[in-house]
């Protein structure tokens, strides 16, 4: 059992004002970060839009979802980027067939360079602390 509270509990105990902000902050947050969202959906195996959305749910508890539309305007970005590409697959129910994408070996090599240079800093031990709640970065 983890000490650290549960995901809900921070934004609780803000006030109405300081939810509003959080809000609209994690709004522009969670726009940036579906490339990064998606990407990781389809690194490992190739995936279709519905299980892409709810890769990104789970692996972030529920914090980032994405409306099908946003993500169907995603993946139409990123295949034009060649990030990532489509393979025609069979649909579950109706036999039609899905589109799956999967990452290609340039989106590979971008994923990679864009975590060794934006995420593996967070886990650094020199920046542990400032995640700690209640701490200061002086």
């Amino acid at each position: 059992m983890s000490s650290s509270p549960e995901p809900g509990e921070p934004y609780q105990r803000l006030d109405a004002y300081e939810r509003k902000v959080l809000d609209g902050w994690e709004e522009i947050y969670k726009r940036g970060l579906l490339t990064m969202w998606v990407l990781l959906a389809v690194r490992d195996q190739a995936r279709y839009a519905a299980e892409i959305a709810g890769f990104v749910a789970d692996h972030t508890r529920g914090t980032v979802t994405v409306d099908d539309r946003s993500l169907y305007r995603a993946l139409r970005r990123l295949a034009r980027l060649e990030l990532i590409a489509e393979t025609p697959g069979p649909g579950a129910r109706t036999g039609a067939d899905r589109k799956y994408h999967r990452l290609t070996a340039t989106g590979r090599r971008v994923l990679g360079a864009f975590i060794d240079r934006h995420v593996r800093p967070i886990y650094l031990e020199g920046n542990a602390h400032l995640f700690a709640e209640g701490s200061s970065s002086t």
